[in-house]
């Protein structure tokens, strides 16, 4: 396995930033600033720890686009990648600021491992080309997928002191697997595809144990779907029916299986995220066709987050990460896309953008948001940067 630090575009920091405040409609302002780039035109943001530590990726000068660690003392960090050139991109980072991510080798797509003294750690494959890493606990526990020889993905569970194991959870001849999500406990979440004819199998897996637990759908279900996983081991995610619906889900050990309903709507819900107090974000469709997003509680059930509607124009929601404090964050659709911030105190807020368009990805426990912001549309060519909104001192 390939262990070492990557070459000196690695210590690239770009410092050029700009920072705007967001006035909130209720009274609660947020500091928005522009991360940069690592030399290109767009960067995105997708995960903050609680150290407020951010990853992405961005392109650079060149045609590829690199993974990228961004703090506020040495701003946006160029991780390089596993073979010194191509294309990488980092998914999810830990409280210690270990980074996972996906990098070109000269084989494949390989899953990878950055820690600051040590650079970027090829994690392998099972024989195939390619692995893809899906999350990262903070006892620096790797999940996600890696292709065998025969191009089949089998789900993984990867430790600095045993390496890359298979979970046992597919049978040969399968459609293969991958997990999507691991909690501090090392409780591992995610899928199987036992054959082209049924639906996905989702399953709940700890290395102490010899098999996987597969989480059984509801009559009619045809396809189970898990997204996330808190450290008391509740599961969410959705579900596809018979008839083509999909059914946002919880799953705990004690109770089992719960359709957590929708907003009216007959087409779908889906559940994205659940904090560690249990409660559950996602998006479901209302009556008059918009999706909306949605907070579900085990005393209130689900909320629809859109109301009352006081934005200037109506559009679909997406739901996407909760926070302990039950910061919820996502983003809008009405033809223009913009980052919101949902609290039980002042509703919902639009973060603002850097001209055109914004996302919000994720936020953690001290209330700061990242994602993106359009910068530039032309035509066919959109231009946008990394960002994090911070609460106004």
């Amino acid at each position: 396995m390939k262990n070492g630090l990557p070459q000196k575009a690695m210590f690239q920091v770009m410092t050029s930033m700009l920072l705007l405040v967001v006035a909130g409609s209720h009274g609660a302002d947020y500091v928005q600033t522009d991360l940069g780039t690592l030399g290109g035109g767009y960067s995105e943001a997708v995960a903050i720890n609680p150290r407020g530590q951010v990853v992405g990726s961005s392109s650079i000068e060149g045609p590829e686009s690199h993974a990228f660690l961004w703090t506020a003392e040495k701003g946006m960090v160029d991780l390089g990648t596993l073979q010194g050139n191509g294309y990488s991109e980092a998914v999810a980072i830990n409280s210690d600021g270990y980074v996972v991510g996906f990098s070109d080798t000269d084989s494949g797509s390989h899953a990878f491992v950055w820690r600051p003294k040590h650079g970027m750690q090829d994690l392998g494959t099972f024989g195939g080309a390619d692995s893809k890493p899906r999350a990262i606990n903070n006892a620096s526990q790797v999940v996600g997928y890696a292709m065998t020889e025969d191009g089949v993905p089998h789900a993984f569970f990867w430790t600095f002191k045993k390496g890359m194991q298979r979970i046992p959870v597919a049978d040969e001849g399968s459609m293969g697997s991958a997990a999507v999500d691991i909690n501090d406990s090392g409780q591992v979440v995610g899928y199987a595809e036992p054959d082209s004819l049924m639906g996905k199998q989702a399953f709940l897996w700890k290395a102490q144990k010899k098999g996987a637990q597969i989480l059984e759908g509801l009559e009619g279900w045809y396809s189970v779907q898990p997204v996330a996983i808190n450290n008391d081991g509740k599961v969410v995610g959705w579900a596809t029916t018979q008839g083509e619906e999909t059914r946002a889900f919880l799953w705990t050990a004690k109770k089992g299986m719960q359709d957590l309903g929708g907003l009216g709507g007959q087409y779908e819900s889906r559940a994205w995220a659940i904090n560690n107090a249990g409660k559950i974000v996602g998006s479901a469709w209302t009556a008059d066709d918009y999706l909306h997003p949605f907070l579900w509680t085990a005393k209130s059930g689900m909320q629809d987050l859109a109301l009352p509607r006081d934005w200037e124009n109506e559009g679909d929601f997406y739901a996407l990460a909760i926070n302990k404090s039950d910061q919820v964050v996502g983003y809008s659709d009405s033809g223009e896309m913009h980052a919101f911030l949902w609290t039980a105190k002042n509703g919902m807020q639009d973060l603002g953008t850097l001209g055109y368009s914004s996302r919000a990805y994720d936020i953690n426990s001290a209330g700061k948001i990242v994602g993106r912001a359009d910068t530039e549309h032309t035509g066919s060519v959109t231009l946008y940067h990394a960002c994090i909104w911070e609460p106004a001192k």
